[in-house]
C-alpha cells in the first residue's frame, strides 16, 4: 500500500469509482451511495445492507479510513499546507481538508479527536449537512427603496459617520416622523414623534429573533437590525430585516446569520457589509458559515484565503447582504484566516485592519495588516493586502483618496512610543511616510480632510499636528500647536476651522497626567504652518459618549449637540497647570521651540443642580469661537444620544426614556 494505484484498484474491484480526493468525507460519501444501491451476487442480504448503513459501521469505517489515509499519505499530511507569500499576497486552497490541517497547525494545544462528548464518532463538523457554497449576490443593481411608511415630514438628523454616502449603524435613528431605538435590554422600540411629544407604537422583542439587538439602520421602508443569536453551540451575528411600510406594525422579512462576533458594519447603496471575527480555535468546526433564512451554508473553500504565516485560528468574515432586493435575500460571503480590529469603508472599497504583536528577531513589534475588499456592488473580491508598523487608534486612522490609502499608527522605538503616517499605493505598497514624531506620546485622534491629515497625540502635552499629503511620496509635517487636554474626535467645521471633542486633563498627586472631564476645542487651520487654538471650554464634572463614540455627536445645520452625564467631584482649583512638555515632538532629532501651553480653564458659566448626578444635552456653535447656546439638564438621568426632528431635540437617557427640548 505504497501508492494510490493500489487504493484505486481496490475501489475498482468492488465496482466503485475511486474519488479524486481520498479524504474521509469523500470516502464516506461513496460508501453512502454504495450502501443505498441494490447489491449484486448471492449471499448479500438486506441485513448486510442495513449494517453498512448503520451508525456503528459508518463510525468504525470512518476511523479506519482516516487511519488508512495517515498510513498511505504521511508525506502529504505531515505538517500544515504552504502559507508562503503568493503573487496576490495571500493563498487560497482547493479543499477543506487543507484548511483543517492549517487551522490545526496553529492551535497545537488542540489535538483532534474523532469522538464527540457522547462517545459517537465525528464524521463531519458539528452540523449534519453542509451546503457546498454560500449564496451569491444578484448581478442586478439593488432595487430602489420604496417610499413607504414613515416619509420625512420635517428635517431630521442622520447618524454622524465618517464617509459621505456610507451609513453607520447606531442604537437610535429617526426618519423625521418616527424614532427607532434599541433598548438596553436588546429590544427595538418605535415611537411616533410630533412637536416634542412621543408615543410608543410598537416594540420588537429580542426573543422574536431568538437573540438580542445591538444597532439599527434605516433604509427607505426597511429597518435593519444588527445583533446576535445564541444557541447551544455558539453565538452568531444576526442581520434581521423588517418591513416598516407601516411602522406601527413592523414585519420581519428575513434573517441572515454569520459565524463570529461583530466587528463592524456599513450600509451603502442598499447593501449591508457585515464584518465578524470567527475564532475557531476551540470549536469542532474549521471554517466559517452563514445561514440564510434557516439554510445553513459553509463558506465555499474558493471564497476563503489565508494571510502568509497566520498567527491565530480565527477568520475575518465579510458578507454583502442586499437589504433592498425584495422579499428574497441575496448575499455573498468571503473570509480570510486572520482577524480584523476595525474597518474603513467607502462606496468602492472596504479595508480590514488587524493590529497585533508580531514576534521577530529583535523581540517583536506591533504591526497592522491591511486587506482591501473590492465591493463591486456587493460582489466582494479580496484584492490586495499590505502591512505597516504600529497599531491604529480607530477607523478614523484610515482613509483613501485618489487611489492612495493613508494610515496613522503608534509604534515603539527603543522602548518609547512614536507615531507614524504611511501613504500606500493601489497595491498597498508604501510610497511615502512620516515616522517617529511625538515621541513618548500616542495617537488619540486622526482626521483626514482632502490632502491634509490632522493628528492629536497625548501623554503630557497634547499637540495637534497638521501633515501635508499633497505629494504622496513626500508627506511632511507642516505645523503643530500645543494644547492642554486632548481631542478624541476631530470634526471639520469649515475650510478654516476644526472642532475637537475630548478630555480635560490635570496633574494628579503622583505627578502624572490624568483625564478630568469633558473638553471642547476650536482650532484655526487656515494656515497649516501655524495652526491656532481659537477657543476651548472644559467641564470637570461632565462626561459624554461622544468622547469615545462618534455616533453620539449630533450635527445640525445651525449647531452641534452632545449628550452628557454629570457627577459630583471634590473641589479642585479652577485652573490646572500642565506639567512641562518634552521638547522633541517632531521627527527623529528635529526640535521645535517650546511655547507656553495655556492652562486648563474650567468653564463656570453653566448652572447645574446643586447635588446628585444628572445629565442633559449641550448645544453649541463654532463660528470663530465656542458658544454654548443651550444646556438642557435632566436631573438624575445620564444622556447617551440625541436626534432632532424640525426644531425639537429628542434625547435618549440611560434608562431608555426620551426627553424632548425645543431649540429656538
Amino acid at each position: 500500500m505504497n501508492d494510490f494505484d493500489y487504493i484505486k484498484n481496490r475501489f475498482d474491484n468492488d465496482e466503485l469509482k475511486a474519488p479524486e480526493d481520498l479524504s474521509p468525507e469523500q470516502m464516506m460519501a461513496m460508501l453512502d451511495e454504495r450502501a443505498s444501491e441494490p447489491q449484486k451476487g448471492e449471499g448479500r442480504k438486506r441485513g448486510n445492507r442495513a449494517f453498512l448503513r448503520s451508525r456503528k459501521f459508518r463510525a468504525g469505517l470512518s476511523l479506519a479510513a482516516c487511519l488508512l489515509l495517515v498510513v498511505i499519505s504521511v508525506p502529504r499530511l505531515m505538517g500544515p499546507p504552504d502559507t508562503s507569500m503568493t503573487e496576490e499576497g495571500y493563498r487560497t486552497y482547493e479543499s477543506y481538508d487543507e484548511l483543517k490541517r492549517l487551522v490545526r497547525s496553529i492551535r497545537p494545544e488542540q489535538s483532534i479527536s474523532f469522538f464527540h462528548g457522547n462517545g459517537s464518532m465525528l464524521v463531519e463538523e458539528d452540523m449534519a449537512v453542509y451546503e457546498e457554497a454560500a449564496g451569491t449576490m444578484s448581478d442586478a443593481a439593488p432595487a430602489a427603496s420604496a417610499d413607504g411608511g414613515a416619509a420625512k415630514t420635517e428635517s431630521a438628523s442622520e447618524t454622524y459617520h465618517q464617509v459621505e454616502g456610507v451609513d453607520e449603524a447606531d442604537k437610535i435613528k429617526t426618519d423625521g416622523k418616527y424614532i427607532y431605538l434599541v433598548t438596553g435590554e436588546g429590544d427595538i422600540r418605535i415611537l411616533r414623534a410630533d412637536k416634542g411629544e412621543t408615543k410608543k407604537v410598537a416594540e420588537i422583542s429580542q426573543f422574536e429573533s431568538d437573540g438580542t439587538f445591538y444597532q439599527i439602520y434605516l433604509s427607505g421602508s426597511r429597518l435593519i437590525a444588527v445583533g446576535s443569536v445564541y444557541d447551544d453551540e455558539e453565538s452568531k451575528t444576526a442581520v434581521t430585516t423588517y418591513d416598516i411600510s407601516d411602522p406601527e406594525n413592523p414585519e420581519q422579512i428575513y434573517q441572515f446569520l454569520q459565524s463570529g462576533y461583530l466587528v463592524s458594519s456599513r450600509l451603502t447603496d442598499g447593501i449591508v457589509y457585515l464584518v465578524t471575527n470567527d475564532n475557531v480555535a476551540y470549536l469542532d468546526r474549521y471554517v466559517p458559515y452563514v445561514t440564510n433564512d434557516g439554510r445553513y451554508e459553509k463558506v465555499a473553500v474558493s471564497d476563503i484565503c489565508v494571510f502568509p504565516e497566520p498567527q491565530r485560528a480565527s477568520y475575518a468574515v465579510v458578507s454583502a447582504i442586499n437589504v433592498s432586493s425584495g422579499r428574497k435575500m441575496s448575499s455573498k460571503t468571503k473570509a480570510i484566516l486572520g482577524c480584523s480590529n476595525d474597518i474603513y469603508c467607502n462606496t468602492e472599497h472596504l479595508y480590514l485592519a488587524d493590529s497585533g504583536w508580531q514576534t521577530d528577531a529583535g523581540g517583536g513589534q506591533y504591526v497592522t495588516r491591511l486587506l482591501r475588499v473590492d465591493l463591486n456592488g456587493g460582489q466582494l473580491k479580496f484584492s490586495v493586502n499590505g502591512k505597516v508598523r504600529g497599531y491604529i487608534d480607530n477607523q478614523f486612522s484610515m482613509d483613501e483618496k485618489d487611489g492612495y490609502f493613508r494610515v496613522a499608527t503608534t509604534s515603539s522605538r527603543n522602548g518609547r512610543d512614536v507615531n507614524n503616517l504611511y501613504v500606500l499605493d493601489d497595491e498597498l505598497k508604501q510610497v511615502g511616510s512620516v515616522t517617529g514624531f511625538a515621541r513618548d506620546e500616542h495617537i488619540e485622534s486622526v482626521r483626514f480632510i482632502g490632502d491634509k491629515a490632522y493628528v492629536i497625540t497625548y501623554e503630557r502635552t497634547d499637540p495637534l499636528f497638521i501633515l501635508d499629503l499633497a505629494d504622496p511620496a513626500d508627506p511632511k509635517i507642516e505645523g503643530s500647536v500645543k494644547i492642554s487636554g486632548f481631542s478624541s474626535l476631530l470634526v471639520p467645521v469649515d475650510e478654516k476651522h476644526l472642532l475637537g471633542i475630548g478630555y480635560a486633563t490635570r496633574e494628579n498627586e503622583w505627578g502624572g497626567i490624568t483625564t478630568d472631564g469633558l473638553k471642547l476645542a476650536l482650532f484655526d487651520i487656515s494656515d497649516p504652518a501655524e495652526p491656532k487654538v481659537l477657543d476651548s471650554k472644559a467641564y470637570r464634572e461632565l462626561s459624554s459618549e461622544a468622547q469615545y463614540d462618534h455616533h453620539a455627536l449630533l450635527v445640525h445645520p445651525d449647531y452641534f449637540a452632545i449628550p452628557y452625564s454629570r457627577w459630583e467631584s471634590e473641589d479642585l482649583p479652577d485652573e490646572v497647570n500642565d506639567a512641562e512638555a518634552p521638547e522633541d515632538v517632531f521627527v527623529d532629532e528635529e526640535m521645535q521651540e517650546d511655547t507656553d501651553v495655556p492652562a486648563e480653564v474650567f468653564d463656570d458659566e453653566l448652572e447645574f443642580t446643586e447635588s446628585g448626578t444628572s445629565g442633559g444635552v449641550l448645544t453649541f456653535t463654532a463660528n470663530g469661537s465656542l458658544e454654548i447656546t443651550h444646556n438642557f439638564e435632566i436631573p438624575n438621568e445620564g444622556m447617551s444620544r440625541c436626534v432632532y426632528i424640525g426644531s425639537y431635540l429628542y434625547a435618549l437617557d440611560t434608562y431608555d426614556e426620551i426627553h424632548a427640548f425645543e431649540v429656538k
